[in-house]
């Protein structure tokens, strides 16, 4: 696959997750400060990513996106009403 080819197909697959049109998606942008990708769906996207690309993350996963717990009050939804708790959340 060439280098834009490529390009465009993660571009593609971050607007996907992010819920956002591809014209959206730069080069500069962040996957939770700036697209919402947080949880579940962070994780789900890197796996893809890594399935078809070797995309790898260094070091502590809170450096792209914060804890659910974190994700969900900075949304403005109330943890517990969905089960989430500080202290329940597992180390995947």
């Amino acid at each position: 696959m060439e280098d834009r080819s490529v390009e465009l197909e993660i571009v593609s697959r971050l607007a996907h997750y992010a819920g956002r049109p591809a014209h959206a998606v730069t080069a500069e942008v962040r996957l939770w400060h700036d697209l919402g990708i947080a949880g579940e769906d962070f994780i789900a996207l890197i796996d893809e990513l890594h399935r078809a690309f070797g995309v790898t993350l260094a070091g502590e996963l809170t450096v792209y996106c914060p804890p659910e717990y974190e994700a969900i009050l900075a949304l403005g939804r109330d943890p517990n009403s969905l089960g989430v708790t500080e202290n329940s959340q597992s180390a995947s």
